[in-house]
Formats: structure tokens, sequence, C-alpha cells
């Protein structure tokens, strides 16, 4: 990063990992499906913190004519 980073925020957040049944897994589309959405809903809910965490810090800049946002870095 060539020293050009300027501070670090970190958020822990310990969450309750559901046991997974590898049978059931593999041979249930259901319990399959509804452990990928759990999972996904998980990684999205922290791609939302990371995103609103380069706001705030000012990592992000809005480009509010196309309503996006570009990362600085």
């Amino acid at each position: 990063m060539h020293g050009k980073i300027k501070k670090i925020v970190m958020r822990i957040e310990v969450l309750p990992v559901l046991e997974v049944d590898n049978l059931r897994y593999f041979s249930e589309p259901k319990y399959r499906v509804d452990f990928q959405r759990w999972l996904n809903q998980a990684w999205e809910e922290k791609d939302e913190q990371i995103h609103q965490l380069m706001i705030k810090h000012g990592a992000v800049k809005t480009d509010s004519s196309k309503g996006q946002n570009q990362p600085l870095i």
C-alpha cells in the first residue's frame, strides 16, 4: 500500500455458525438452498458494513450524477 493507508477500522462480530448435516446438504436441495441463503445473507451484510465504513471514513468517492460509489484505493 506504499504508506498510503492512514487508518484501519476493524469490527469483529462473533456469529453462531449453523451446524451443517453433510448428508442432508448433498441429498436435499431445499436444505442446501436454505443454508446457502443464510450464508449469502451473512456475506451481504458484511459487504454492506464495509461499504458504509468506507463512506464514513472517506475511502469512497460518491458520484451523485450516476448514483455510484467508487473506492479511492
